[in-house]
C-alpha cells in the first residue's frame, strides 16, 4: 500500500545531513527515540531552506502548487504536474523550513507513524 510524504511521522525529529548525488538527494533525520532515517528524493530540481540541519520538525506535507515548485519547473523547462513539493515544517512556528522539489521520494527506514 502506498503511503504519502504527509504520513510520516516526524514529530520531535531533527534533519542531520543532506547530500545530493547526481538526481538524488538524500535527507537524513534523527527521530526522537535516536534512530536515523533516511528520505531519498529522486529526481529532485531544487531545495529551499536556511540551513535545516538540526531544525526541530512537527510534521511534513506534500503540494503540488507551491510557488517554489513553479519556479523550479520553469528554470528546469519541466512539467509541475509531474513534480512535488516536499515542505518540512518546524516544530517551533509554522513554516516550512525546508522544502524539496522532486519527482518522488523513498524511504530508506521504518519511519512511518504505524511502525514507530
Amino acid at each position: 500500500m502506498a503511503k504519502s510524504f504527509g504520513e510520516l511521522a516526524l514529530a520531535d525529529g531533527q534533519i542531520v545531513t543532506v547530500s545530493m548525488q547526481n538526481a538524488d538527494l538524500r535527507v537524513e533525520l534523527t527521530m526522537w527515540n535516536e534512530e536515523t532515517e533516511t528520505l531519498l528524493f529522486r529526481d529532485f530540481l531544487g531545495v529551499e531552506g536556511l540551513n535545516p540541519v538540526n531544525e526541530d520538525l512537527s510534521h511534513g506535507v506534500e503540494s503540488t502548487g507551491d510557488p517554489f515548485l513553479i519556479r523550479c519547473c520553469a528554470l528546469r523547462e519541466e512539467r509541475p504536474n509531474e513534480f512535488r513539493c516536499f515542505c518540512f515544517y518546524s516544530a517551533w512556528s509554522d513554516v516550512a523550513t525546508f522544502k524539496v522539489i522532486a519527482r518522488s521520494f523513498e524511504l530508506i527506514g521504518r519511519l512511518w507513524g504505524d511502525n514507530v
